[in-house]
């Protein structure tokens, strides 16, 4: 199926390469965290929940800017 349609061919790439980099990332972060900065293990797990719970509240304040055609219906 994926074979026969370029769309979900280049939305699988797309995905693999996003996912490949994003993990090859945070990876670096830790390493980078753990040994140059000298952090312990806890504060990077505390830093990590407070940027993700700061993310999550800062997302439900911003405003849509998305134009979302209205013939599409409700997003």
């Amino acid at each position: 199926m994926v074979r026969r349609s370029p769309l979900l061919r280049a939305l699988l790439v797309q995905g693999a390469l996003f996912n490949f980099f994003e993990q090859a990332l945070i990876t670096l972060y830790l390493v980078v965290a753990l040994r140059t900065l000298g952090m312990s293990t806890s504060a990077v797990g505390i830093l990590l929940g407070v940027g993700a719970a700061l993310a999550a509240r800062l997302s439900a304040c911003v405003r849509r800017t998305v134009w979302w055609p209205s013939s599409w219906g409700s997003p």
